[in-house]
This record gives C-alpha cells, structure tokens and sequence, in this order.
C-alpha cells in the first residue's frame, strides 16, 4: 500500500529527500539518463512508501523550506507543481533544481583528496573541522593551510574554538553559513544521536566569509566561519565526534533528517553530500599499562543485524608482545564477550556481534556502550603509541537492498585468518542458499573487480581514532 506524503511526514526531513538524494549519489542525473534516474527514484518511492505524483514533492518542498525558499528558480518550482495539483509526473527539468540546492555548493573535505564527488574512503578525518584551541583563525591562514591539518590543542573544560572551512564548488558566487554538532563517541553517528548535540555559541549557526570579508563566496573561494563555535566539551569528559553541516546556495536550509530506515542510507549520507564532514575527537583512558576505549553502536535496520569491530594501529606502532586485546557489551539488549584476543601487527577484528533491530539512539532505544581494553603486558607504557583506528562494519542483510548493495566493499579485515569460515566462502563467491545473503551473492560477481579477492564484502558504517593519554 502506498502512502501519500501528507500522512507520512519525518519531521523536518521528508523520506521523499532521502529518495531524491539516494539516487543522485549512486551517479545519476536526470540529465544525463533521465529514465535509469526515473526507475531508481521509483524503486526507493516504493521502499519508502511513497507515490510518483506531484504532490508527493510539493509537500515535502513545503514541508522542508516553507516560506524559506529563495530564488527565482526553485520559485518557479514550487509555482509549477502547486499549479498542477498532483496532476503532474516529476521531470527532469522540474527535479533538477532541488538536486542541485541539495547537494552542490558549498564543499566540506572528508579528506584532502576530497573533490566533492561521491567517494567510499574515510570520512572521520577531516582537515576542515578545525579545534584552534583559545586562538582566533583568520580565512587567509585557512586559505594557506588547505594542504595540511591546523589542529591546536583541545582542552576540555576550556572555550575552544572550532571553524569549519569550506569551499563554493558550485558555478555561480553564493552565501551561506555551517552549523556544528559535538557528537558522543559513538561507531554509528544516527541523527537521533547527535541532533541534540547541536553546538549554540554564539549561535547555532555561522556565516562563512571569504577573505575580503565578503559573504558572497565566488566559485572555487575558501571560506571559513569568521566567529567561531565555542566549546567547553562534553559533560565527564571529551570523547567526542565533530559533524559539520553547510547551507546550500545563497542560505537555502540543507536539511539533516530526523532518522534513516536503514544502516546503509545513514552511511551513505554522511559519506556523499560534500557539505557534510566528521572529525573525531575521541582519547582512550589509560591508566597503568591498561587503555580503554568506550563508544556506542546500533543498528537502524529493522531485522537484527551482525557486525564485525576492527581495531588497526596507527603508523609505528609498537604495542609489544602479550599484548592483549578484549572486548565487553553488558547491556541486555546484546550481550557481547568475545575471546580475548592477541594483538597482532596489523590489528585483530572482533566477529559476530549481534544488535536487535531499531536500536538507533532515538528517545527509549538508546545506542548500545562497547568497551574496548588493550592490555600491555607489565612493564609496558602507552607512552609514544599511535592511535588505534576502531572500525565498524555490518554484514550486508538478505534484504536484497539496492541502497545497501551499493555500498557493499571487498573488506580486507586485521587477522584475516580468524574470519569465520562462512564469511570466507561467501567472499569468494562459493557459498550457496541461506549461509549467503542475497547482496553478499550479488556483490561477488565481481563488480569491483580492482579489490582483493580475498577480502570479505561488508558496509563501512563508522569509525573512530582513539589517542590514549
């Protein structure tokens, strides 16, 4: 049964923007193959609900931007569709315009490399959320510095101040400003988790200004917000996550959705809307010759779901032999006590965790606190140890989802010699009936055939870096 948009309503952001998105970042334009764009947003419609009609984007235009809408073009939009009463299937020429005030504009790097365009590489490093600590950041020293990371020192309990760069990428010069979330750590950043966090000092958002002091950044222009965010960290402490969010052209709100319906349309949000980035923040605790890292995980599917946890080190790292490595879940909700584990060179993973469905950070269906301890043997010091990288991935599902599908990767995981069996044999291709889900199967046709063979096809879903100190 399909639903019409003005009974299914989600909050500030309509499913219907999820669907419009979701098809523009799996590289489709209406432009360049309107039909192959057409048959895509028609599939996640279905998904979601949601009818083919008119009145379906009317609604949700006026559900997300009301009065705000600026600009003869998306004027005329909402003009044109109201007009026609529901009457009028979408084209290319009426949908295009939201596509581009929705994803283009203003550029937040996930990483240097990062150009804009949808990528599957990291996106908790970015050298454009910057902690300048208690000194000011002028847009010419943000300007020189695009190739390098500009981080002062974080102290909690003090004022930081945290800017964000950006840089217009679009065609023609725009305003526009940033907001700024500080996120507990967590290995699954749901809205629901980290909307409340939203950073209000001095407000909860601020105009980006190019060096000239202008707000009309022109195409290709670095910009920075000139008054910086302040922040005194977290209450108990700064394990933390930063998550920036630009405008679109000329202030057009971009909208952050209230949730996702699942774990592969959270991921592929944060990772291919270019005015979206994260920077962890994130120490482990040391004490002695023991680290412990805490952060939370969840699932937003609606069927239990399993997950692999991987721990990698930085670059040198030394941790010595009889190093140990265990990890602990003592809510009910998913009780987890793997094997302790060795450390091993290249890291270890922990396999087969098992989290309910919903478990998404919304008011009664909190996320779920993992611990992570490194034991060094005695004697031993963290002392001059590089970060630990703590990876969560998910099993792709036998949902035979196509939003998942597109963000299933050949894996190659830490200790590839403790990956279960089964998972081996699916990633080769040889597994048949129920020990191989429907997207595992259809991942493994090779399509892509420049990764490893003997990797395992999972969804990258989160990260983060853990300092100890």
């Amino acid at each position: 049964m399909t639903t019409n948009a003005n009974s299914l309503t989600s909050g500030q952001y309509p499913p219907l923007l999820v669907a419009l998105q979701q098809c523009n970042q799996d590289g489709m334009s209406p432009n360049a193959n309107y039909q192959a764009w057409a048959t895509c947003l028609q599939e996640v419609y279905q998904q979601l609900g949601y009818t083919n009609t008119a009145a379906d984007f009317v609604t949700a235009i006026n559900q997300v931007w009301g009065s705000q809408v600026s600009g003869p073009t998306m004027l005329n939009v909402v003009t044109a569709l109201t007009n026609s009463e529901g009457q009028q299937s979408f084209t290319a020429a009426i949908v295009q315009p939201l596509i581009d005030g929705l994803l283009t504009t203003f550029l937040i790097r996930d990483t240097f490399s990062d150009t804009g365009e949808a990528h599957d590489g990291v996106h908790w490093v970015s050298p454009d959320i910057i902690n300048y600590g208690t000194t000011i950041l002028t847009v010419a020293q943000a300007v020189n510095s695009m190739g390098s990371y500009i981080n002062g020192t974080f102290t909690d309990g003090q004022s930081n101040n945290m800017y964000v760069r950006a840089q217009n990428i679009g065609p023609n010069a725009a305003s526009g400003y940033v907001t700024l979330y500080s996120v507990p750590s967590s290995l699954l950043l749901t809205p629901q988790s980290w909307l409340p966090y939203e950073m209000s000092q001095p407000s909860s958002l601020e105009n980006f200004y190019d060096q000239a002091n202008s707000t009309q950044i022109q195409p290709g222009e670095v910009c920075l917000n000139t008054t910086a965010f302040n922040y005194s960290g977290l209450p108990g402490g700064g394990h933390f996550c930063l998550i920036a969010v630009a405008s679109g052209a000329n202030g057009m709100p971009f909208p952050v959705p209230d949730s996702f319906p699942t774990n592969a349309g959270l991921a592929g949000w944060v990772l291919d809307n270019p005015n979206v980035a994260q920077r962890n923040m994130d120490y482990g605790a040391v004490s002695g010759t023991t680290g412990t890292m805490n952060a939370t995980v969840g699932n937003n599917n609606n069927i239990a779901t399993t997950f692999i946890v991987a721990l990698t080190p930085g670059p040198g790292n030394t941790f010595p032999a009889g190093t140990t490595v265990s990890a602990s879940i003592t809510d009910t909700r998913a009780t987890y006590s793997p094997p302790v584990q060795q450390w091993a060179a290249g890291g270890i993973s922990f396999y087969n965790l098992v989290i309910p469905p919903n478990i998404n950070g919304a008011p009664g269906s909190p996320l779920i606190n993992m611990t992570l301890t490194i034991q060094l043997p005695a004697g031993a010091s963290f002392s001059g140890t590089s970060p630990i990288l703590v990876t969560y991935y998910q099993v792709p599902t036998n949902q035979n989802d196509d939003l998942e599908l597109a963000l299933v990767r050949n894996i190659k995981l830490p200790d590839p010699e403790q990956v279960p069996h089964k998972m081996k044999t699916v990633a080769r291709g040889a597994a048949t009936g129920k020990q191989a889900p429907q997207a595992m199967k259809a991942y493994v046709t090779d399509m892509f055939t420049n990764e490893d063979d003997d990797g395992t096809p999972l969804v990258l879903l989160g990260a983060c870096q853990f300092i100890f100190s």
